[in-house]
């Protein structure tokens, strides 16, 4: 699922319809789901999050 949210999270701020605040609060929501154990954050043995984390930091 994680891919795919992040090809919509690159999508959307192209279209400049999520600016960096709002993609920030995206990765947040997707850190506690996986916190809390209700996804996984890994695809082929890398932290998406973690990533996208470094990306869009302040």
């Amino acid at each position: 699922m994680l891919p795919k949210v992040i090809d919509t999270i690159a999508r959307l701020e192209n279209e400049k319809i999520l600016d960096k605040q709002d993609i920030r609060e995206i990765i947040d929501i997707y850190t506690k789901a996986c916190d809390n154990e209700k996804i996984k954050a890994e695809f082929k043995n890398e932290n998406i999050l973690e990533k996208l984390r470094e990306k869009y930091k302040h």
